[in-house]
């Protein structure tokens, strides 16, 4: 089986229609949307119990 490369990332993959699995989830825009979240509230804070 060849390796190709992803349409969207340039990941190597062995998906016949040349969309990697992460693509196809949507993990990589999620963790951009992450990073910028992020980026927006430097004091996130994680709620806890006290």
């Amino acid at each position: 089986m060849k390796a190709h490369k992803c349409m969207k990332c340039d990941n190597s993959t062995n998906q016949k229609d040349g969309i990697c699995v992460i693509c196809k989830l949507g993990i990589t825009q999620m963790h951009t949307e992450l990073v910028d979240l992020m980026k927006k509230n430097k004091k996130l804070r994680l709620h806890t119990k006290t």
